[in-house]
């Protein structure tokens, strides 16, 4: 059922706003699928506009709309996610899955965990960095059925099911065929927990590692008791998650990847400045 919140959501769409700033405003435009997205890359680029377009599919949309029009110097940044989507001119992946992935790799769960965590408790287990290569690794089922699921629009319903709640405090260790019962539980599907499983399997990791936040959830029970002593809302997923992006700073400032983007968005200027085409474009163009 369609809601008034989604109508007015339809009626806002990002490549319009685009349309109406560059009435007053010539300047490098990049598209992001969130606020969170915009806050963690307007400090690391200068004279670019950023707008959240509050999806995935939308800054696809929204490329396809402008690029029709003939408004030039504007680029995207995504998730690659567990989609097999097909290269976009204009549109820069985040390395890895998705924003959090990209941060996980670059070590910055590490040294939030160094600082949130106990000394004591995470030299036992080997480092920071140790154990978020360990939460990485246990992670492997559920990336591979979260691809499945895309691939074959099966519809689980991760958003519904804690992640955290299925994984052991003392070990760590992930209780795969509890999540997965929940999950086919929530979604009233008919296929038996041992045929997904078989299923799950049979498919092969891809190099792109798990869904960031889920990494971040199994970090926020290590924290908990394994690497620290935290309670469960000092340390749940998107507690930490925005820990995790407002500490990015650094490590994103010295990346390749943003060395990349920001050739990207120079490209994206020339663009603009030696197109020929009218800043804005009439209405019906």
């Amino acid at each position: 059922m369609t809601t008034l919140t989604d109508s007015v959501r339809d009626l806002d769409r990002v490549e319009d706003r685009i349309r109406m700033h560059r009435q007053v405003e010539r300047e490098t435009i990049l598209l992001v699928e969130g606020p969170s997205d915009a806050l963690v890359l307007r400090p690391l680029i200068d004279n670019v506009k950023v707008f959240a377009a509050n999806t995935k599919s939308n800054v696809y949309s929204a490329i396809s709309a402008l690029g029709s029009w003939g408004i030039t110097g504007v680029r995207g940044v995504v998730d690659r996610d567990f989609d097999e989507d097909a290269e976009v001119t204009g549109i820069i992946a985040w390395q890895g899955r998705d924003l959090e992935n990209m941060l996980i790799g670059l070590g910055v769960l590490a040294d939030v965990i160094e600082h949130q965590g106990s000394d004591v408790k995470i030299a036992k287990v080997g480092g920071a960095g140790a154990l978020v290569d360990r939460l990485v690794k246990s992670l492997s089922e559920v990336s591979r059925l979260r691809r499945i699921n895309t691939r074959e629009g099966l519809g689980l319903p991760f958003d519904d099911v804690s992640l955290a709640s299925k994984v052991s405090q003392k070990t760590l260790v992930l209780d795969f065929t509890s999540y997965l019962t929940s999950l086919l539980s929530k979604a009233g599907y008919p296929v038996q927990v041992d045929q997904l499983k078989a299923r799950v399997s049979s498919e092969e990791d891809d190099a792109l590692g798990p869904r960031g936040k889920d990494v971040v959830a199994l970090a926020g029970v290590a924290l908990r008791s394994v690497a620290g002593n935290l309670k469960a809302h000092a340390c749940d997923e998107p507690v930490l998650s925005g820990q995790l992006r407002s500490s990015a700073q650094f490590a994103l400032h010295s990346s390749e990847w943003i060395v990349h983007l920001r050739r990207e968005l120079e490209d994206a200027r020339v663009e603009m400045r030696s197109s020929g085409a009218p800043l804005v474009p009439p209405k019906d163009g």
